[in-house]
């Protein structure tokens, strides 16, 4: 009965530690990777607010003026 217990507590911590090490590790690699990805989201998302800006500029201008 101890030794079960026992058992169980050390598969416990070692779950545990490979858990935390691997968030760790996940964060290190996001946050080496955020630049990069950040990045390729700037050079997808910044046209379509070019062409977004410059579509309600055009509709605003040429249906006013």
């Amino acid at each position: 009965m101890n030794e079960k217990g026992v058992s169980g507590v050390i598969a416990g911590l070692i779950i545990f530690v490979i858990i935390f090490a691997g968030g760790l590790l996940f964060t290190m690699w996001l946050l080496k990777n955020m630049v990069q990805i950040g990045i390729g989201l700037m050079t997808i998302a910044v046209p379509f607010l070019l062409i977004i800006i410059g579509a309600v500029l055009v509709k605003k201008y040429l249906l006013e003026g």
